[in-house]
């Protein structure tokens, strides 16, 4: 059997499609089986599990609709995949930050030079991940080795709700990477399961950026 897309994940500049079997790292690796209507797409790279390939393509904007046509990549035994799959350009949490351009801060504090308190802060969201970007004056060190990280959600937009954080209603906290509930007003009411949180860069930074499902 040929093999198939199992996934696509797309940033401004780079897409990772997922295949569901070993490939050929000859067909793989050749820019030219996969295109992408109106986007350069500048070269392929096959991951050392030989079912991951990153493609370099020209910059795409945010949330927009495209279509991936892969034609002639082949699996070990020669069985080749001519397959058209659309995707939406998204932001990939990987620590490099050019899927957010064009994304404006949110929020931006008065002062220069603050040391280690939070200096900007963006937000964007497609139909599956809220994503978050944040930094910071200093390099504060690696997350969450050095530093604790929460983030309280009022998932109701309720401030009443929950529980009661600055002046929001926290419904559920993530910290270093796992959820927990908070709808009945305490700090931990049980684990939220299949957050698909990630978090990066994974070294020391002033800046990182993380996804919620």
């Amino acid at each position: 059997n040929a093999p198939t897309i199992d996934s696509i994940r797309a940033g401004s500049g780079s897409v990772v499609i997922t295949f569901s079997e070993i490939l050929s790292m000859d067909s793989a690796s050749h820019a030219a089986h996969y295109t992408i209507p109106g986007v350069d797409v500048q070269s392929a790279t096959l991951a050392d599990d030989l079912q991951t390939v990153t493609l370099e393509t020209a910059p795409m904007t945010f949330a927009q609709g495209y279509a991936l046509t892969v034609d002639g990549v082949e699996d070990r035994f020669g069985n080749s995949v001519s397959v058209t799959t659309p995707f939406r350009a998204s932001i990939l949490i990987d620590g490099d930050f050019g899927d957010w351009t064009g994304i404006d801060p949110v929020a931006t504090d008065a002062f220069e030079s603050e040391g280690y308190e939070f200096h900007q802060f963006w937000v964007a969201n497609d139909d599956e991940f809220l994503y978050l970007r944040f930094s910071f004056h200093e390099n504060i060190g690696q997350l969450p080795v050095d530093y604790f990280y929460q983030i309280f959600i009022d998932g109701y937009n309720d401030p009443s709700s929950g529980l009661t954080v600055s002046t929001i209603g926290s419904s559920m906290m993530i910290e270093n990477g796992s959820a927990w509930m908070q709808v009945g007003g305490n700090f931990n009411e049980g684990s939220v399961p299949n957050v698909d949180f990630q978090l990066a860069p994974q070294g020391a930074s002033a800046e990182f950026e993380c996804r919620i499902s």
